[in-house]
């Protein structure tokens, strides 16, 4: 039996990384900045792909550099992971993609990534989006094609402009529209789109595309079809200052314990830490047998859109930051540095028993 070779090595590394979707660790990070220059080209694209997986501020440096790759297949996959970044040199890179690449991947995922940077660095708040959907209407209106437009009205809905989920049904229903890439684009983007106070207007939509009967899309039909059949999860996140101890440790409770509740807990800090606590980590290995720092990490708001709901801890938020969510007011007056297992399990146990409580009308398929 051969040895393997190095090349092999580093891409059972990165593979490991990516199928697992683990966080790595700082040493690992290094080891994968090594691999920017490499001659592979699949390195190169395992290696973008896997860098979304914990964000620090040289990954998405290097993200930009390979958004420039010779590899066309590259550049794709680096854009798409730019969906970590933060900084203000991201969102002109972008931009260039959105106006310029001959590839409408390039521009599709550009589109998406140009979105959840300018999240990540300005908030999901009226105002942000009011400047971003001004940003981008020019690169709008002279997108023709249709993949990519179904991005547009991903990021146009959820910046706010709710007439965006009728642009997608019309592509959806129009009977002279049989591309099952760009058909498949919108039930995936529908799908994201999808929570527990739209899933009726969204699924009535799919249930029209499927009396439709497009002939010879058995594919895009059964992905309507289990996007009828699913459930709409509720997003929840816990919001503290560090992000390095309680909010961490109900974040996996919620995830670990009540992974049949419909709910998805996520955590977050105003201003992120390095690493996990190690009482923390601690507590979930003797509770749970994992290695939180292999599943988790400080970070910033990413994403905002993904969530229903912020619960502060320990901290007062103003809703004007977050008005496209609900704030539940329970835990501002909590010590997040409080890292007690079983008062952690109530806090999360409340947080549930509010929304099934408050909301149960919207809950359910």
């Amino acid at each position: 039996m051969r040895n393997k070779s190095k090349r092999d090595e580093k891409q059972e590394f990165l593979d490991e990384i990516i199928s697992s979707k683990r966080v790595p660790s700082r040493f690992e990070l290094m080891q994968m900045y090594r691999m920017e220059k490499d001659k592979d080209s699949c390195i190169r694209w395992s290696l973008a792909k896997a860098l979304v997986n914990r964000y620090t501020p040289e990954s998405e440096a290097m993200l930009r550099r390979m958004a420039c790759d010779k590899d066309g297949l590259v550049r794709i996959e680096a854009i798409d992971s730019l969906c970590i970044g933060r900084e203000e040199a991201t969102l002109p890179l972008l931009r260039r993609k959105m106006r310029q690449a001959d590839d409408y991947l390039e521009r599709g995922y550009a589109v998406l990534s140009y979105f959840d940077v300018w999240l990540n660095r300005y908030g999901y708040r009226r105002e942000s989006m009011s400047r971003y959907l001004k940003s981008v209407e020019g690169l709008y209106t002279q997108e023709e094609h249709l993949w990519v437009l179904a991005m547009y009205e991903r990021n146009r809905y959820f910046a706010g402009e709710k007439e965006a989920l009728q642009k997608l049904k019309a592509i959806l229903l129009d009977k002279g529209i049989n591309d099952y890439y760009v058909l498949r684009a919108v039930i995936s983007v529908m799908e994201e789109m999808m929570n527990v106070f739209n899933k009726d207007k969204i699924k009535e939509i799919l249930k029209e595309f499927l009396d439709r009967e497009p002939a010879g899309l058995q594919g895009v039909k059964a992905e309507a079809e289990k996007v009828l059949e699913s459930e709409a999860i509720v997003g929840v996140l816990f919001l503290d200052n560090k992000n390095t101890g309680l909010s961490q440790l109900l974040e996996s409770i919620g995830n670990f314990r009540m992974d049949d509740m419909q709910i998805l807990f996520a955590s977050a800090g105003l201003m992120p830490g390095a690493e996990i606590e190690s009482e923390v980590v601690e507590l979930m290995k003797q509770r749970e047998g994992v290695d939180l720092r292999e599943e988790q990490h400080p970070k910033p708001v990413m994403n905002a859109h993904w969530y229903d709901f912020i619960v502060p801890v320990g901290i007062k938020i103003c809703e004007e930051d977050y008005s496209f969510q609900r704030i539940i007011h329970m835990f501002e007056n909590t010590d997040e540095t409080m890292l007690d297992m079983v008062s952690a399990e109530q806090m999360v146990g409340k947080v549930a028993d509010y929304i099934w409580d408050t909301y149960s009308k919207y809950l359910g398929k």
